[in-house]
């Protein structure tokens, strides 16, 4: 191996003479440090080789015939520099050059981190919030953990000041689905985990008891100006957005217990669902006074299909007929989505297509239409399904509508992507099989739910108690075949 060295001479400073009248010194680290990159250079310790007094060097004449080197240093120290065995005849020319090369080299340096940023943040992100996504989806095992979370959810008494809308409205509605989704998660658990089945039906009813408390009712009482429930035998007032979601909730506790205490209330609310729908100018249910909104008649369809699985009633001719409208009514030829809201009187729509609405339709349908909610939710995957750099995200409205901003129902709209919409269609993909599509929106929910995984409980933290609700109903919804061979979503 050859060395390179600068040499301290002593005659030099007796004699005053230099090669050239130029002074070097090789104790700039800059420059080492520039030929490094480029041939692998040893730098000796500094305190080994030290020079008490500054003094220039000479370097030989012939070492610096040629080449563009001009510089003009001051020998401080000495400093013995190893040259890469694969640079064995390297000069003080090669070091300039060296130098030289690398700074028109330093352009490359902007470009190539700002690549290896983008790679970075196009994989490791995605691929740490999809940390165990597949069995998420594969082994049922997973969704234990969250149920015994949200079991210790509904033991606390809740109230309006729980949820954060500023509308005392708005506040009792997510109150009442927090409770409502709560019994739709146990009610999975029961037919996912039929071991523990007792258990999660005894959850369920929890649920339901909180769901017949008069609080929960104020929130329909305040808009109706009456009691849903002392309004049965009549049917002036429709109550879709109490009785709906209620007799949901009653009708799918009794597939799993016919012998339910809540049977008979079940068989009224029932009939008196039907009868009104029967009754109404478009065989649509109001969920408030003169507001229609198809997303609250699936619920409401979807209750009476539940309540003639667990019984011997029939009311198939009634509901091909309410189905036949609502698919000529409620969706939108175009995009194949469902419509937010009708008139009422004219029985037009009155807002777009949108997601949120779709989304959350297609999964209460999906109990007792497989067929329709399969084409709810091809129609929502074409239209508003997309990705960013691995996390799924639902558009809330159509490329064919108007758009909009949203509202409470969407939650916040970025972009046209919402957050309701992609929460709803994780229960889309568990039923409808998508395991694809599926681990993209876990990634997503991991991403911005905050779930919390501590002493064998999980839950979604970020969302608040709706959002933990959703959540769970949502990653435990069962998959369609499983429903086929319990007779249900035929």
């Amino acid at each position: 191996m050859r060395f390179f060295r600068a040499q301290y001479k002593p005659e030099a400073q007796a004699s005053g003479s230099t090669a050239y009248g130029q002074h070097f010194t090789f104790c700039q680290r800059k420059i080492a440090s520039c030929w490094y990159s480029l041939a692998p250079i040893q730098l000796f310790d500094r305190d080994t080789f030290s020079i008490s007094q500054p003094s220039p060097i000479r370097i030989p004449a012939p070492t610096l015939s040629t080449g563009p080197c001009s510089l003009n240093f001051q020998v401080r120290s000495a400093v013995v520099i190893e040259a890469c065995r694969f640079a064995p005849h390297c000069s003080v020319e090669q070091y300039c050059l060296g130098n030289e090369h690398m700074k028109k080299l330093k352009w490359l340096c902007f470009p190539i981190s700002l690549v290896m940023f983008a790679i970075v943040t196009a994989t490791f992100p995605s691929w740490w919030c999809g940390l165990g996504a597949g069995k998420w989806f594969d082994d049922p095992q997973q969704q234990v953990a969250y149920a015994r979370a949200f079991e210790q959810q509904i033991q606390t008494d809740l109230s309006l000041g729980d949820f954060g809308t500023a509308d005392e409205q708005y506040n009792g509605e997510w109150l009442f689905c927090t409770n409502v989704l709560g019994a739709a998660g146990f009610a999975q658990m029961a037919i996912q985990h039929p071991e523990n089945k007792d258990h999660y039906v005894l959850q369920m009813e929890t649920c339901l008891d909180k769901l017949l408390e008069d609080r929960m009712q104020r929130f329909d009482e305040k808009l109706w100006g009456s009691k849903a429930i002392e309004t049965l035998d009549s049917d002036k007032e429709h109550h879709g957005a109490y009785l709906a979601y209620l007799n949901f909730a009653l009708s799918l506790h009794r597939t799993l217990k016919p012998e339910s205490r809540f049977a008979e209330l079940n068989d009224r609310i029932t009939a008196t669902l039907i009868r009104r729908i029967e009754n109404s100018k478009h065989l649509l249910l109001q969920t408030y006074r003169s507001q229609v909104y198809p997303p609250d008649n699936c619920l409401a369809i979807a209750s009476i299909g539940l309540h003639d699985q667990a019984t011997d009633a029939d009311h198939s001719l009634i509901m091909e007929k309410v189905i036949g409208n609502f698919r000529k009514v409620c969706i939108d030829e175009k995009s194949g989505l469902m419509i937010q809201a009708i008139s009422h009187s004219s029985g037009k729509p009155m807002d777009e297509p949108r997601g949120s609405g779709t989304t959350f339709g297609l999964y209460f349908l999906s109990f007792v239409d497989r067929q329709l909610a399969a084409e709810l939710y091809q129609a929502a995957r074409k239209e508003l399904a997309g990705n960013v750099i691995g996390f799924g995200l639902m558009q809330e409205y159509p490329a064919s509508s108007r758009g909009g901003i949203g509202d409470v129902d969407s939650g916040p709209v970025i972009m046209n992507y919402g957050v309701s919409p992609t929460g709803f269609m994780i229960a889309g993909t568990r039923i409808h099989g998508d395991r694809d599509y599926f681990k993209q929106l876990y990634r997503t929910s991991v991403l911005f739910g905050a779930p919390l995984n501590s002493g064998g409980k999980w839950e979604y933290v970020a969302g608040g108690p709706l959002g933990n609700a959703i959540m769970f109903a949502m990653l435990t919804a069962v998959p369609a075949d499983v429903l086929d061979s319990r007779g249900m979503n035929q």
